[in-house]
């Protein structure tokens, strides 16, 4: 509904998913995983987005999406700076929605 309902029409979505890994995988283990990533990109829908095609990657999101471990949370905040970096303009209006079941680890 955020998405559909709330957003500007002309807003580009990204989604980074950040579940983690044990206490025996490092960041670069759980990068390497696809425990840490961008399920969509800023650029990955046109400008503006398709939202079809952004409500479609959101729908398909299912519980084997999100494998526990620990909350990457700055390492996720570092990618969506990042996608803002490569792929807005300086000039745009930028937000970050950020939903975690926990805090911040390691």
């Amino acid at each position: 509904d955020i998405i559909d309902n709330v957003l500007p029409i002309n807003s580009r979505v990204g989604l980074i998913n950040f579940s983690g890994c044990g206490t025996s995988y490092s960041y670069q283990d759980c990068v390497d995983q696809g425990r840490l990533k961008r399920m969509i990109s800023l650029d990955a829908n046109g400008t503006p987005n398709d939202l079809d095609a952004v409500l479609s990657t959101v729908d398909a999101i299912n519980e084997d999406d999100f494998l526990g471990g620990y909350t990457w949370t700055n390492e996720a905040l570092g990618l969506a700076l990042t996608e803002f970096v490569d792929y807005s303009a300086a000039d745009t209006d930028k937000m970050v929605i950020l939903i975690t079941d926990g805090e911040p680890y390691p």
